[in-house]
This record gives C-alpha cells, structure tokens and sequence, in this order.
C-alpha cells in the first residue's frame, strides 16, 4: 500500500516494480503499528501502571525485565529408569538404566550418577543422564525398586534352623540370586564293603 502511494506520485518512469524489499515490509509494519497506537492509545493515562517507553521510531513499548528461560530440568531420584544417552548412536538405541546412587560435587550439587544397566554397574555425569518423560508420582512396591538387598534364607521356616542337635542347622550357603546352593553326591569308596574275587 505504502509502495502505492509513493508510485502515484512519481513519473512513470522513476516507479518502483517488482518485489517489496525488506526495508519496505519493516517500514509498512512500523506505520501499521504507529496507526494503531494512536487510534487506541492516545494519551499515556490509557497505560495504568506500566512502564511505557517510546524507542527510535516512535512506536510505544512497554518496559520489561528480560529473562532467560530455558528447559525445566526436573531432578533425578534414586530407582528412577532414565536414558543413557550417546552420540555415536541414535536417541531410539540409547540403553534404559536404573538410577542406582547419586554422587554429590564438592559444591553438593549432583554431579554424577551411578546407573545399573543390562551390561552392569556405571559410572556417568548427570547430563548424559535422560529421565523419561512418563514418571510415577509414588515408586511401586516391587522387588526391582528395592535397593536393599534382602536375605533369602529368612523365609526359610525357623524350626529348621533351630534345632540344635542337628548337624545342618548352619545356615546354607545361597546363590546371588537367591536359590540354595546344594552340595554334590561325592562317590564314596572307602565306606563301601570291598569283595575280592580270588581265581585258583
């Protein structure tokens, strides 16, 4: 519009064709601006309890205190699953882990954290560590969720092991998981009654 009314009143020759430029966009958007602050907002009064400046071109702004805002980092909790993530491999194949400890800086802001994946026990810096977007607000009561180990021999009935004439009241020896480990039948020879066969 504004590229219209300055061709009206040139020659025909000295008019402008073609594209808008930038500058005429940028100039047609501070014209539309300035029409429109002055059509709603006249007079200062119209601007309760604000702080209102006018810059360079004479358009009216409103003073603000500018902030940064960036990502909302919620921390990391203990037994909560999170991704390891890694550049070589894409964000669909990054390991699942288990936040396993949080180790503290000297500052005592967690710096690192110890995760139990599927290979094993490691050690990384909580920036490679992705929580998932989906959490449980309460940690189910579940084995997995459980970082204290528990003994499986206390389920074993008492009257077993409290039987003092017993030779095997020792508590049995267990496996990492759990099962009872059970001794092998060696094959004893010098119990047995030995036959000798004599030829004449």
């Amino acid at each position: 519009m504004l590229r219209f009314v300055k061709n009206a009143k040139k020659k025909r020759e000295f008019r402008e064709i073609g594209d808008l430029t930038v500058h005429e966009i940028e100039h047609a958007e501070e014209t539309l601006i300035k029409i429109v602050q002055a059509k709603f907002f006249p007079s200062e009064d119209l601007f309760p309890n604000m702080n209102v400046i006018a810059d360079e071109e004479g358009i009216k702004r409103v003073k603000t205190r500018i902030t940064v805002s960036g990502p909302i980092v919620r921390e990391l909790r203990l037994g909560e699953i999170v991704l390891i993530g890694d550049d070589i491999k894409k964000r669909i194949n990054w390991p699942l882990a288990k936040v396993f400890r949080l180790i503290p800086g000297k500052d005592g802001k967690i710096r690192t954290v110890e995760l139990k994946a599927r290979t094993g026990i490691m050690l990384r810096p909580i920036q490679r560590a992705y929580p998932l977007e989906v959490q449980s607000t309460e940690t189910p009561d579940d084995p997995l969720n459980d970082c204290t180990f528990t003994n499986p021999i206390s389920s074993i009935s008492s009257d077993i092991l409290s039987d003092p004439n017993d030779s095997s009241s020792v508590l049995p020896r267990v496996f990492r998981h759990g099962r009872v480990i059970q001794a092998p039948e060696k094959l004893d020879l010098f119990d047995k009654a030995l036959y000798v066969f004599e030829i004449d």
